[in-house]
This record gives structure tokens, C-alpha cells and sequence, in this order.
């Protein structure tokens, strides 16, 4: 609390003499504290904004990484009569090219249904039910808590995972009965015997041994894929097809006996392009952040917050340099990314792509387009990757300058604190100085009128004469 007084001997306002000793003291140095934090939080913010966009172009890099989108090829298939016959996938390894696909015949999964019972919770049975599929043997224990429909039903789903066998329950007029299945093929047929029966009878039209092979129907019988390609018979135990086209997948899903269609692989040129374009963009981005913060305004008033900054021009320089670098280990007229058509703007320093140039480029070598980009040693993604975590990383060179100015403001506050311990020891000292000297003057004061006091009590000169 500020002490207020007034000079009693003097006359003088002590407190508003002091409070203006104490600005005049004060104000220039506050100013200046001000001013020096604005400015270190404006520059806090500054390097925050290139941070963000240079982490995004980071992100748009590990994105481009993970998914290599020059690894990419598009295959098609044309359909018959309106029906999709395949659906087809193609990875990195599938060459481009076309070919005729024929299927003649789909693979099918043995389907083994029992005889109708009166509903899901009705009692079939204990004991052992034992599929035998192909050269595995699948043993499923069947008690009091799981002899209902239902229970064998969900003891045999319970493990289809790794047996592949699976059962269903169907439910119709006629009552409920249950499917067996197992995976598709002729590899895959099963049967099912019992082993226990409680009634001691492993094969009789009762207990348990309703559900063995010999007292199911036969719904569907296995079979196996079989496709032409080129009019090469391949076979397949399941409607995928993975070993005919190398780095090709195929899912078979209509017969089309006798009408061929074209199955075609190609290179995914939209996606390379579209992966090109988010380099560029990302790219751009970050350099247009760097231009904002570091530009010149001759009138001074819309100059970066960090122009002349030597971070700044370090990362425009090393950006610049790795996209004008040569890579020597590519193919001729692929050393560069002004060779494929993306070119710095002369005068803004953006990347700019000539859409033309770029089409004709990966038409003639894709895979150099891809390499100049993606070459784990030598690619731009790599390198530039590698040159934005420097900055990036937690421990980074902006962070390292984040906390260097954040260090700054630290220091303006102790200044502000320092400052602040001085005005009050100021004032007790100006206050202590003006209390005194207002004291001497009231004493002055009171000794003048005492002293005028007594002089007026003194005879006037030759008043005798009066």
C-alpha cells in the first residue's frame, strides 16, 4: 500500500512528488521490458507456425513412406454380360500387362446337414463328436452343458478358426436341423463319427450318432477352382488365387465358361501423381511459411517477425539444395526434378509442376520417377525426412530456439522483479527524504512566525517622540 502524505511544513503534495520520481524512474525501462517480451512472444509464435508446417510436411513424408504409392498398380477386369466374374488386386511386383481369364468352375465347401429336430434347445446327446478333414482330426467333447443343438452348435464355432469347420442352424417348418461345413476344395472334405455315445451306440439313429456322417445328408459336394489364364488350366482348393500372375490376386466370384474376359495391370499413375502433388504442396507450404516470416517491407510495416534469421535461411537453403541436387545413380533425364518437369518459381521460390512433363515422364520410366522420390539411400523423400527431424525432433534445433527465447522472457521477468524491489525501496528512500526535509521546513516555518512574532512586539523606533 502506497503511503500518502502531504508537506505539512512545506505545502508540497510528497506523495504525487514521489509517484512522479518513481515513473520517471520507471517508464522507459517498463517500455522496454514490454517491448522485448511482445517481441520474444511474437518470435515464440513465429517459430511455433514453421514448426507446425514443417511437421506436417514430415507427416505428409512418413505418409508417402508407409504407403509407397509408386509401389502401386491398378489392375482391372472387364465384366461378362454385366456380372462381375473377379475382383483383382495387384501389388508392386505385378508387371503390367494383360491377360484372358476364363472360370469355369468355382470352389465349393462340403455341406453335411442332420435330420430335423424339434428346436435349438433340444437335447441331441453325450459323447465324442470327431471330424475328420483332409489329414486333420478335430475332437469336440460333448456333456451335459453343451448336448443341446444349440450347444453343440456353439462348442463347433467356437474353435472354426483353427479347425475351419463350422456349423449352422437352420430353422424351417419341418423344425431345426444343423450344418456341418468345412472350408473350400477337395482337400477339405470331412466326415464325422462318434465316439461314447451315452447310449452306447456310435453309429445308430440315435443319441449323439444322429449327428455322424452316415446319418447326415449331403448338401454340397467340395470342389476346386478351376480358371484358364492365357488358356492355362490352374486349380485352386479356394475362390483366391494368388500363385497364377505374379503380384496378382485374384477372387473368383462368377463362372464364365466359354467367354473370356480381359484381366489388365497397370501402372497406377494417378496415385503417383496424386503422391507427387502432396510433396509439392507440403513443400510449398513450408517455404511460403519461411517467406511470410522472414519477408522485407521497405515502409517496415508488414516485415517478418523473423526476418534476418539465421535458422530461417539455413532451412530455405538445405530445402533448395536437396530438390536441385543430381542424383547421378538414376537413369538419364531422371537426375533431377526439373528433368520430370517440377521446377522452383523464379520468383517466389514455390515448386511448380508442369502436368505434361510429369505425364510423359512416368509414361517412359515409372519406376525412375519413383526411385528419383523414394529411393531409401538417395530419394528426396528420404533425404528431406531426414533433414526436417533435425528441426522437428523434440530435442531440435527449434526447440532448442523455442527454449532459448522462452529463457529470454524469463529473464524479462526477473528484470520486471528486480525493477519492482527497486521502486519500493526508491520510494521508502524518496518519502524517507522528503518526510525530513518537510520536518526541518515546518520547524523553519514555526521559528520564522515566532520570530516575526516577537519582532512585532518590539517598540517602534522613536516612538518616544510620538
Amino acid at each position: 500500500m502506497k503511503i500518502s502524505t502531504s508537506g505539512v511544513g512545506s505545502g508540497v503534495d510528497i506523495r504525487t512528488l514521489v509517484d512522479n520520481l518513481l515513473e520517471a524512474e520507471s517508464k522507459e525501462k517498463i517500455k522496454k521490458f514490454d517491448m522485448d517480451e511482445a517481441s520474444t512472444l511474437a518470435k515464440i509464435t513465429a517459430f511455433g507456425t514453421l514448426k507446425s508446417a514443417m511437421s506436417d510436411f514430415a507427416d505428409k513424408l512418413e505418409q508417402l513412406q508407409t504407403t509407397n504409392q509408386f509401389d502401386l498398380r491398378f489392375a482391372t477386369a472387364e465384366q461378362n454380360n454385366n456380372v462381375d466374374v473377379i475382383s483383382v488386386t495387384a501389388d508392386a511386383t505385378a508387371s503390367p500387362g494383360k491377360y484372358t481369364v476364363e472360370v469355369t468352375q468355382l470352389a465349393l465347401a462340403q455341406k453335411m446337414g442332420s435330420i430335423n429336430f424339434t428346436d435349438a434347445s433340444a437335447v441331441v446327446g453325450t459323447g465324442q463328436l470327431k471330424f475328420a478333414v483332409g489329414t486333420n482330426n478335430y475332437t469336440f467333447n460333448i456333456n451335459a452343458s453343451n448336448q443341446t443343438l444349440q450347444g453343440i452348435h456353439d462348442t463347433i464355432n467356437m474353435s472354426s478358426k483353427s479347425t475351419g469347420i463350422t456349423a449352422s442352424l437352420i430353422t424351417t417348418d419341418a423344425g431345426t436341423s444343423i450344418v456341418f461345413s468345412s472350408p473350400t476344395g477337395t482337400n477339405n472334405t470331412f466326415t464325422v463319427t462318434v465316439a461314447n455315445d451315452a447310449d452306447s451306440n456310435n453309429t445308430d439313429n440315435a443319441g449323439l450318432s444322429r449327428l455322424a456322417s452316415n446319418n447326415l445328408t449331403s448338401l454340397q459336394t467340395a470342389q476346386n477352382a478351376i480358371v484358364k489364364i492365357e488358356g492355362v488350366p490352374v486349380t485352386s482348393d479356394s475362390n483366391t488365387i494368388d500363385n497364377a500372375i505374379n503380384g496378382v490376386t485374384i477372387d473368383l466370384l462368377h463362372t464364365n465358361t466359354n467367354s473370356p474376359i480381359i484381366l489388365s495391370v497397370n501402372l497406377d499413375l494417378q496415385s503417383a501423381q496424386a503422391a507427387i502433388q502432396g510433396f509439392v504442396d507440403s513443400y510449398n507450404a513450408v517455404f511460403n511459411s519461411i517467406k511470410n516470416l522472414s519477408k522485407y517491407d521497405i515502409n517496415g510495416e508488414d516485415t517478418g517477425i523473423l526476418i534476418g534469421d539465421a535458422t530461417l535461411r539455413s532451412i530455405e537453403f538445405q530445402m533448395r539444395r536437396i530438390i536441385t541436387d543430381m542424383n547421378t545413380s538414376q537413369p538419364a533425364g531422371y537426375f533431377t526434378l526439373s528433368q520430370i518437369g517440377i521446377t522452383s518459381d523464379r520468383y517466389t521460390g514455390m515448386l511448380v509442376i508442369d502436368q505434361n512433363q510429369l505425364t510423359t515422364s512416368l509414361n517412359d520410366n515409372f519406376d525412375a520417377v519413383g526411385s528419383l522420390f523414394m529411393d531409401s539411400t538417395n530419394g528426396l523423400v528420404t533425404k528431406m525426412d531426414t533433414m526436417l527431424e533435425n528441426y522437428i525432433e523434440i530435442n531440435g534445433i527449434l526447440q532448442s530456439k523455442t527454449d532459448g527465447l522462452n529463457e529470454s522472457i524469463a529473464v524479462i521477468d526477473e528484470r520486471r522483479v528486480n525493477l519492482e524491489r527497486h521502486l519500493k525501496s526508491l520510494e521508502q528512500r524518496l518519502l524517507t527524504q522528503f518526510i525530513a526535509m518537510d520536518t526541518i521546513v515546518a520547524k523553519l516555518r514555526s521559528l520564522s512566525e515566532y520570530l516575526e512574532t516577537q519582532l512585532e512586539k518590539l517598540p517602534k523606533p522613536m516612538m518616544f517622540r510620538e
